[in-house]
């Protein structure tokens, strides 16, 4: 019995880990592609390592980018404005020089 609740436990604690990533890594293959090069729209970041769909909409999508080198991460919402996918805002969540200290979940560094 004691067995069956610690593996319970386990798959529970994997499952909440995993299923964020797995979520975001479907969102990505899906829609990734319309916001490959959405970062360009800050006029900061000129690289990045990767990117991952947090969120999509019919209008809405929240896209985390992380710069070339893994300096920073960041998070850009974009908006669709007449049919074309536009920046609507821009976060820093976290950077190496430690100008930005914030959280994402699940973790990408």
């Amino acid at each position: 019995m004691k067995k069956k609740i610690i593996l319970g436990v386990i798959i529970g604690i994997l499952l909440i880990v995993l299923v964020p990533y797995i979520k975001n890594d479907i969102l990505t293959f899906k829609y990734g592609e319309m916001f490959k090069n959405g970062y360009k729209e800050t006029g900061m970041i000129d690289v990045v390592d990767y990117y991952k769909v947090f969120s999509y909409s019919e209008n809405e999508a929240k896209v985390f980018y992380v710069c070339d080198g893994h300096e920073t991460g960041n998070f850009i919402y974009f908006k669709k404005v007449n049919g074309k996918w536009k920046m609507k805002d821009y976060d820093c969540i976290w950077s190496k020089t430690g100008s930005a200290s914030g959280f994402t979940f699940p973790l990408y560094y």
